[in-house]
Order: structure tokens, then sequence, then C-alpha cells
């Protein structure tokens, strides 16, 4: 376990950057906020830090850092970390958790690098972290996705949820597809999921031809992906779906005004 910290204010040039940075990307506008902030204010939160012979490598606050240096701060507040450097590790990822900024795919590349580097399992990296052990593995899991769908999640086009049901898509020229569609209509992890579920029976179906089909006759001879509207039961092309982020009160009410408009249409339309 750590056994000593200690309060110090180091000079910028004695902190180096962290050897795996935890992050791949930041936002510039907020990057640019905390910047202004620190030139206004200082630096409020202490950098964690660990001795690595001269100098001092960042843990936990690599963003401050950065903006410390934009801001031309001489100093900083730093918590001089000492002991096990598993339980360093671990507290990195602990204080980064906290941080909006830290998406999905960081989170598994860093949870990545303990397991490989740090000679640990998932099995104990996923009790130091207090995660499950299925958390933890998707996330390292995500590490090995198709690059566009990493890219996706990194942007905040998909969510982690619906880059994961992308991933076991087992046809390629489908996955490109599926992810096309899900970026376009912002579609759910659930109906993403049906979506994977139907491509890979497809996929799992015996070829009426000895002749391996090529990805063009593939692509010509591939059904449409349909879904059930939930608003008038229509089945419709998948790629026309939408999605709507609504309250559950703003839904059950919009559904009811749909049902009392569809219902006589259905009376009127069985007499």
């Amino acid at each position: 376990m750590v056994t000593k910290n200690r309060f110090r204010r180091l000079a910028i040039n004695e902190i180096t950057a962290p050897e795996y940075p935890i992050r791949k990307d930041m936002d510039e506008e907020k990057f640019d906020e905390l910047v202004k902030s620190i030139r206004a204010h200082g630096i409020l939160e202490p950098i964690l830090v660990v001795k690595k012979g001269e100098k001092y490598e960042v843990i936990a606050g690599h963003r401050r850092l950065l903006a410390a240096q934009c801001a031309e701060v001489g100093d900083v507040p730093c918590i001089v970390m000492s002991g096990d450097q598993t339980m360093i590790a671990t507290t990195a990822l602990h204080e980064n958790l906290k941080r909006e900024a830290l998406n999905a795919i960081d989170e598994g590349r860093y949870l990545s690098r303990l397991v490989e580097n740090k000679d640990m399992t998932v099995d104990s990296l996923a009790e130091l972290v207090g995660k499950s052990v299925g958390y933890v593995k998707e996330r390292i899991a995500s590490t090995g996705w198709n690059p566009a769908i990493v890219e996706s999640v990194e942007r905040g086009e998909i969510n982690f949820a619906v880059g994961r049901e992308l991933s076991r898509v087992r046809d390629k020229h489908d996955c490109d597809r599926l992810l096309r569609f899900a970026r376009e209509s912002g579609a759910t992890s659930r109906t993403v999921e049906s979506w994977r579920i139907d491509s890979n029976q497809r996929t799992d179906r015996p070829a009426t031809s000895h002749k391996e089909l090529n990805s063009d006759e593939t692509q010509r001879r591939m059904p449409e992906f349909r879904i059930t509207c939930e608003l008038c039961g229509r089945r419709a092309k998948g790629e026309d779906s939408k999605n709507l982020l609504i309250c559950a009160h703003c839904y059950h009410t919009m559904m009811a005004g749909i049902s009392a408009t569809v219902e006589p249409d259905k009376k009127s339309g069985d007499k």
C-alpha cells in the first residue's frame, strides 16, 4: 500500500508527464477554461506525483500540469506519493475516473496497461478499482474493437454499450453499415442488439451455393434491417428510424396521444 504522502510545491520544470497518459484526447474548450481558471486562481487541487530520479512524474493531474504550463505558472502544489507501485497506479485510475473527460476507451487502455505492466490479474484489478470483473473485461476488450467503432465512441457519436454490440457483429460489411446507421439515427444499445442478432443469424446460415459470395454480391442480397415503430406499430427501415431523448412522463403522454389517434382509425378500418 501507499505508505507516505507529503505536500510540496514543485517548479513546473521539475515535473514530467506520466509514462502512460490516461487520456488520449482532451476537450479543447474545457482545457482553455482550465487555463483561464489557473491564471486567475492558481491550482486549487494538488497534482499527484511520484519521484523518478531527479524529476517527479505525474500520477494524476496531467491536464492540470499542461494547463499550468500554458498559464505560465512557475510552481504548482503537489502531493508526492511513495509506496507500492500497483497501489500508486490504482490511485491514478481512481482519481481520473472522477473526471468527466475520461471516456470508456481511455479507461480500457489504462486498465489494459495495468494488467500487462503491473503483473495484475483482471480479478485483482476489479477488486482494487471497485468494479465488477465483467466491467473490467469489457473495458479491456474495447481496446481490440474495430478502429472505426473505437473512434466513434471516443468522439461521442455512439455510447460504449452501442459500441459493444457493434463489436459483436461478425460480418465486417454489416458492422460498417450498422455503425453508420447507429451514428445517424442515435440508436440505443437495445436497438443495435436486435440488428446484431439479425446480422449474425444471417451470417450463420449455410450458403445456398458452394461458391462463396463476394462482398458486392453479399451487399446486394443483404435484406434491409427493419424496426417496429413503438408509436404506430408499423414496420420501417432501420436507417430511417430516429431516437428521441425524452423523460418517462412525456413518453407516456405522447404514447397515450398516439393511441387515442390510432385506435379510431383501426376501428373504422374494421367496419
